[in-house]
């Protein structure tokens, strides 16, 4: 009888707080489905803006859930409807949910115009908790992204780029100014509240401030229970001291237990655990994370966190067996999750290179100090393609790749795999030997020294005829090569795959020198990220090939007056059509891949890869063709493409991710083989390599890592800036 009288507006505000309900317990399917049955009631009644507020609260949910797609498709058309009103209020709300998706995806620039379009209307409505809530955001987004230009500083640096050094330097502080400036606009408010509370964390985060940390404190003793005071209680707890923290924690504990929240329960137990972890007491330490990892097993991205801490708690008290089962419990959880995942609170959402990286490095160490060297190299795997999605930014990226377990147990009786680990303390050299089997070797060298060893040698190899890279060679050889030359000589071994880690990305192997020879004088080289069994230095079967090139001066780029010359000889040798400067566009690139389904793919132009996707791409004449937009070009080619050749490009020295972009483009599209260069050359030596490298693949008994290695031993007495920039890079 009651659901006959119920009006349908009425019914679907009961929807509407039924929604907000699950949506504070974080079952967020729950709260969509609501908001869908809410939503037609709106549609149908014509209640635009109602409706508009219920795609925006989806918006939010399917972004806590990592779906971006529909996210982004909801909130458009919330602002559609919200624009159409003129509702400023409802403009205010659906920007921010707007910014939110672009934070979340890393797009920071177009974050900053959603947050401050939202500012904006929430100032012209005079409403000081949106204006708080907008201003929070934006010191949220501004102190990310001053961050990020402070880890490209560090790149910069490395590599003596004074352009790169002053903008990157002028653009942090200029965010972190910007930051204060919303800080301070916060505070200025004081709504009250969450909002409240935030603004004054986020201005104590940048400057202590006792009264500011009372005041906090104030605001959350006055708000009902819930996920978001829980969750704010913990965030409050890091600027206390050791006996402050544990009863906020407890209090933080106790208000997740009041509303039955194993999710904010399993933090307050972790971040309990963690400060007991610090101060050393690790009988407490361990009883707390074992509680958060029960009160989590519904919630994978909470529950790696615990398991991981439980691993670094049972190792320091050195119980190895159980800190490897725990670490590896922790991996397992990771690839449910596939990282990146977004969870209810920004203020919990965990950054790749520093809370997922170290859980894989830190049970790679405790498997090769136990000397289980066959575990290590799946996890090796593992940590790899988690690199690979965090630089593609793609959470749900899939390898055309046999299983990591697989890899071992492929025989090539030429080839042997040395795959390089790098850990905090030492480096570790694992070779994968023709016959199968496996062999580990300790190299007592920290990841610092190792790293600014290698950068010194990347630095003097790009300085033409600079003679002091030798001593650097022979260096990082004696480290790397000699504890192994002696095995590697038993053996049949005629070609040597690197599977380099970190640093060692960023120096071609084949330059490294024993004292008599280079490594390339013994055997053929070629690099790979290790994740895939299928592509083999082959030959090439067939050879209908692309080339592209610019030769003009397309700025801040200055010409590149041998890529015709090495464009001549390539198309002399196949006959191929050309497609030179003006003819080198977006365009015809595209068509010409197209259509013309081609085996190799040569562009001689200007190319960048950095240490992210948005920061890699290659410069055609109308534009740059930035890394996604070639790899959906790429994709286009309904045929494996056999060689992709880069010639004149250059990784960004300094970020050892660099070199993901060139071996991602191979992973994710199959191309069997890339040929490139570490660092931009174009002078006639580059023009001979190049010609001699295509002369050998004419041979039909020759594969490309052969070919190369015969261009390179051709020119072997020149500098190696010329011959020792090119590197194969094979799946």
């Amino acid at each position: 009888m009651l659901q006959q009288t119920i009006t349908a507006s009425k019914k679907a505000a009961i929807y509407g707080y039924l929604a907000a309900e699950y949506r504070e317990e974080g079952n967020f399917p729950e709260a969509i489905s609501y908001w869908d049955k809410a939503a037609k009631i709106y549609e149908i009644e014509n209640n635009q803006a109602s409706l508009a507020k219920v795609l925006a609260d989806q918006s939010q949910a399917y972004l806590s859930q990592g779906n971006y797609r529909k996210s982004t498709a909801l909130i458009f058309s919330a602002i559609e409807i919200a624009e159409s009103l003129k509702d400023n209020t409802l403009q205010t709300v659906t920007w921010g949910v707007l910014g939110n998706i672009y934070f979340v995806q890393g797009n920071y620039n177009q974050a900053i115009i959603a947050y401050q379009k939202s500012l904006t209307q929430a100032e012209k409505i005079n409403d000081s908790k949106y204006v708080t809530i907008a201003a929070n955001n934006l010191f949220s987004l501004f102190t990310a992204r001053s961050t990020k230009y402070s880890t490209e500083l560090k790149a910069s640096t490395a590599q003596e780029d004074k352009e790169g050094i002053a903008r990157l330097s002028f653009q942090s502080k200029e965010d972190r100014k910007s930051a204060l400036l919303m800080a301070n606009r916060a505070v200025s408010k004081s709504p009250g509240g969450i909002p409240g509370f935030t603004a004054l964390i986020n201005s104590i985060s940048l400057s202590p401030n006792a009264n500011y940390l009372l005041r906090a404190q104030n605001i959350l003793s006055t708000l009902p229970n819930s996920r978001n005071k829980a969750y704010a209680i913990i965030k409050l707890s890091k600027y206390l001291d050791f006996n402050q923290k544990i009863q906020a924690l407890e209090w933080a504990k106790s208000v997740s237990e009041s509303i039955g929240d194993n999710r904010a329960q399993s933090f307050a137990l972790g971040a309990m655990g963690n400060t007991y972890e610090q101060a050393n007491q690790l009988d407490k330490a361990l009883n707390f994370t074992q509680a958060a990892i029960i009160a989590a097993q519904r919630d994978e991205d909470s529950l790696y966190r615990w398991q991981w801490q439980a691993g670094r708690i049972l190792a320091n008290t050195g119980n190895n067996e159980r800190a490897i089962t725990s670490y590896t419990n922790a991996v397992s959880t990771l690839q449910s999750i596939r990282s990146n995942i977004v969870v209810a609170s920004n203020e919990l959402q965990f950054d790749v290179r520093d809370e997922v990286e170290p859980v894989y490095r830190e049970l790679i160490t405790l498997l090769l100090d136990s000397g289980q060297v066959k575990e290590v190299l799946p996890v090796f795997d593992l940590l790899k393609l988690t690199e690979l999605q965090d630089f593609f930014g793609d959470e749900c990226l899939e390898i055309k790749s046999l299983a990591s377990s697989q890899l071992i147990n492929v025989k090539n009786n030429n080839e042997t795999r040395v795959s390089s680990v790098i850990l905090k303390e030492k480096t570790y050299i694992i070779l994968r030997l023709p016959d199968g089997s496996l062999k580990s070797y300790p190299i007592v060298v920290t990841a610092k020294e190792l790293e600014k060893t290698i950068n010194e040698l990347r630095f003097k190899l790009e300085e033409k005829s600079n003679p002091e890279y030798l001593q650097l060679s022979q260096k990082v050889y004696n480290l790397l090569i000699r504890p192994i030359e002696a095995d590697l000589a038993k053996t049949s071994t005629t070609s040597l795959v690197f599977v380099n880690d970190g640093a060692l990305r960023n120096v071609p192997m084949a330059v490294l020198h024993d004292g008599k020879q280079f490594l390339i004088q013994k055997y053929a080289i070629s690099i790979s990220l290790g994740l895939n069994i299928n592509s083999e230095n082959q030959k090439l079967e067939k050879q209908q090939v692309l080339i592209f090139g610019l030769s003009i001066a397309i700025p801040p780029f200055q010409s590149l007056p041998y890529v015709q010359k090495e464009i001549k000889v390539i198309s002399n040798s196949f006959k191929e059509d050309i497609f030179l400067d003006e003819d080198f566009t977006l365009k015809v690139l595209e068509k010409q891949i197209t259509t013309q389904k081609p085996s190799v793919v040569h562009i001689a132009s200007h190319a960048k890869f950095g240490g992210t996707a948005e920061s890699t791409f290659i410069q055609a004449f109308d534009q740059k063709v930035y890394l996604d937009e070639f790899e959906r070009i790429i994709g286009k080619n309904k045929n494996p493409v056999e060689l992709l050749v880069l010639s004149a490009c250059e990784t960004t020295s300094g970020d050892n991710r660099s070199i993901l972009g060139l071996a991602g483009v191979a992973l994710r599209n199959d191309v069997k083989n890339v040929l490139a260069t570490l660092w931009s050359i174009n002078d006639f030596s580059s023009v001979k390599l190049i010609e001699e490298f295509y002369y050998q693949l004419k041979n039909p008994v020759i594969n490309k890592a052969d070919a190369l290695r015969q261009a390179q031993l051709k020119m072997i007495e020149e500098h190696p800036s010329t011959w020792g920039a090119f590197v194969l890079i094979s799946k």
